[in-house]
């Protein structure tokens, strides 16, 4: 953290992070032109570090067909989870966040490449409703928040 101080006395905080593509990250709190919301980058730190949707892309069925596929299945789940923790529960709220560059850049897109928005809300409404009660039990290992049990349970035929 870089600490400077004012000549009125005020302290000035800038948080800087790791840079993204090329790009500095810097958190400052005089109310910067590029976004308010800065939950994403938090959220992507904590991501990285518990690898949460890692392993939910690794417990789901992703049944889509390969040449269609435009988004990573772990990029949708982040772009599902991460709002919801910033208090966009709708996903309708994707479509104004698609494009918000501070969940771009949570989602190491580009923040000001229009080519490098995110996915749309019926793509994510898509992925909603191709889950199953049995998702998290799928994939090619067990999730940590079902470790403790001993036997995988199997879908149905």
């Amino acid at each position: 953290m870089f600490c400077e101080i004012a000549d009125s006395g005020s302290t000035q905080e800038t948080l800087r992070f790791p840079p993204v593509d090329g790009l500095t990250v810097r958190g400052e709190f005089d109310g910067g032109a590029l976004s308010s919301d800065f939950g994403p980058m938090v959220l992507r730190g904590i991501d990285r570090q518990i690898g949460l949707t890692e392993r939910l892309a690794l417990a789901f069925r992703d049944s889509r067909h390969p040449s269609y596929i435009t988004h990573e299945l772990k990029t949708l789940l982040a772009q599902r989870t991460y709002p919801i923790a910033c208090a966009y529960e709708d996903g309708n709220d994707a479509n104004a966040l698609r494009a918000d560059p501070m969940f771009k850049w949570g989602l190491e897109r580009r923040p000001l490449d229009e080519d490098a928005d995110l996915a749309s809300a019926p793509t994510l409404s898509r992925l909603e409703n191709a889950a199953s009660p049995q998702a998290p039990c799928i994939g090619s290992g067990k999730p940590s928040w079902i470790s403790s049990s001993p036997v995988m349970p199997r879908l149905p035929p």
